[in-house]
């Protein structure tokens, strides 16, 4: 990707636009500075409007040999024409991909404009996905969107960490926080506003989201937020006290297997450093990444609750839910006749084994949602809605109302729950919609999905619509939004969620606002959040 610089002469024949930015065949130049341009591909979307692309452009050096587990180092300036036409190499996961992999993408409708900006975090629990998983940043053009997508350090590579100075950890996130400077360095040159960034993501890019709201590493870099399915108060969006296995004890297993037994941490630093990528991933196959508090680099200097509640975070509006049946695939009911009270704690518990006091949290929380329940239909309901609950649910609501109880902070807030199902859909009605159900509307029309019927394609323009209003106005229906559906026309209108008229809406056919009815969560999660401080097994009474 670093190899495709040109000569001038040959790509500036055949110029007809303006100086910052120029067309040639099936192409488009764009400077980012003196002597430094860009040329990428002028194609057309399956909407028939014209989209500018932008594949593979470098944003930070290779973070290999002495920058590997290092913080970013921004690319530098270089002269002469850069091709970005073809995608980079995603990061190292699954014995596939290159270190080299740290590249971002921009799809654009007008080089020319001022128009807002929208940068996408990819999901993939930090240990898979790329720049490309999650959905095409072109569908957003004709929005009238300036989309950017990254690829960001993950696994090992992104999150290993000695748990001190010499090897801090956060490396993903680095990578991240650097992207959105880059975006408010040039993102003008791509008819990009960089006073009107939205950052959005699905599962741990929502996690990411959400940390980047916490991080005042991230300060000014971003107005907006979209959160699906992920939030930084979620159990698995960092390492907290009560995770068993710690980042530190993980990352040096791992430097064990590759022969870096040194018992100083700067030393193993060094050693790791000179390690083959392929042996060094192969012997880190059992690491689970995540962010965590640290103040070498002070991404995340406290526990994001701590954050929220001291008012010590990014004041931005958001747009925040969650789908139906989140984690849906780990509830077992293939005779279809319910679930008992036991079944529901081991489907609770199963997602919990990896805290120290999993089995505690277990019994507060199912607890919550069984008391004077028998019906096991009814349970099964309710495990459902607990599933989706423990693992983003909770978490969501909570950040909200910290939010919404910071004082002299005048942000909005909109909350949603995505219940439609799309054609096709084999798993039955009760399972809800899965998670990640949601992202092929948002990105609407991905060519990899099938949208074959009317309401797929329906929703799939409301749904990019009302998230396309907000990038834009901070409000997802500004004036209403007219929506055509099998069963006759309806009008969308989205209220803001507040303490006094906690509404969200239903994104289904048709969408609707309702009340939320789990705000016990609230006090519930924080409740599970100050357990997960405890680094002891707590008794369990009762």
């Amino acid at each position: 990707m670093r190899t495709g610089v040109y000569t001038w002469f040959v790509l500036l024949c055949g110029i007809v636009q303006s100086s910052r930015s120029q067309t040639t065949h099936g192409n488009i130049l764009v400077s980012l500075g003196p002597g430094q341009q860009l040329k990428g591909l002028n194609t057309t979307a399956a909407s028939g409007q014209r989209v500018y692309s932008f594949l593979g452009i470098p944003y930070a050096l290779p973070p290999t040999g002495d920058r590997r587990l290092k913080p970013p180092e921004p690319e530098p300036d270089w002269t002469g024409v850069k091709e970005t036409v073809t995608k980079s190499a995603i990061c190292p996961q699954n014995n596939e991909g290159a270190e080299d992999c740290l590249y971002l993408n921009v799809f654009t409708p007008d080089v020319s404009g001022s128009l807002p900006v929208f940068v996408w975090f990819h999901g993939g629990s930090y240990t898979i996905g790329s720049a490309f998983k999650d959905g095409d940043g072109a569908t957003m053009a004709p929005q009238g969107v300036v989309t950017v997508t990254i690829n960001y350090r993950l696994g090992p590579l992104g999150f290993m960490s000695t748990g001190d100075a010499a090897m801090p950890g956060n490396y993903g996130m680095l990578d991240q926080v650097l992207s959105l400077k880059w975006v408010q360095k040039y993102i003008r040159s791509f008819g990009g506003d960089p006073s009107q960034v939205t950052i959005g993501g699905g599962s741990a890019g929502s996690h990411s989201v959400s940390l980047m709201i916490t991080s005042l590493l991230a300060k000014g870099l971003f107005h907006r937020g979209i959160m699906e399915s992920g939030s930084a108060l979620a159990l698995t969006a960092l390492e907290r006290p009560g995770t068993k296995v710690k980042l530190r004890d993980a990352t040096l297993r791992s430097a064990s297997r590759m022969g870096c037994t040194q018992s100083v941490s700067s030393e193993v630093l060094q050693c790791v450093q000179k390690v083959g990528i392929h042996h060094f991933m192969n012997a880190s196959k059992d690491f689970t990444p995540y962010p965590r508090v640290e103040t070498t680099f002070g991404f995340l200097p406290d526990e994001p609750l701590t954050l929220l509640k001291n008012g010590n975070y990014n004041k931005v509006d958001t747009l925040h839910g969650t789908n139906s049946g989140e984690w849906n695939q780990e509830i077992n009911d293939d005779h279809d006749n319910g679930v008992t009270e036991q079944e529901f704690r081991t489907t609770i518990g199963s997602l919990l084994g990896i805290f120290i006091n999993g089995d505690l949290i277990t019994r507060i929380f199912s607890e919550a949602y069984t008391s004077n329940v028998t019906d096991p239909f009814v349970l099964r309901t309710k495990l459902v809605q607990a599933v989706s609950d423990i693992k983003y649910g909770g978490a969501t609501i909570v950040e909200t109302n910290k939010y919404l109880t910071t004082p002299n902070t005048h942000t909005k807030h909109f909350l949603y729950e995505f219940d439609y199902r799309i054609s096709g859909t084999t798993t039955p009605a009760w399972r809800g919609v899965a998670h990640g159900g949601e992202r092929r509307f948002v990105f609407y029309p991905d060519v990899r999905y099938s949208f074959a019927k009317p309401d797929d394609k329906a929703l799939g323009q409301e749904v990019q619509t009302l998230w396309a209003n907000f990038i834009k106005h901070g409000d997802p229906t500004p004036s209403g939004l007219t929506v055509k559906l099998e069963s006759g026309t309806s009008v969308v209108r989205w209220s803001q969620f507040t303490m006094d008229n906690p509404q969200l809406l239903k994104i289904d056919t048709p969408s609707k606002m309702d009340t939320h009815r789990r705000l016990f969560l609230i006090p519930l999660f924080e409740r599970i959040l100050e357990i997960m401080k405890s680094t002891e097994k707590s008794p369990i009474v009762g």
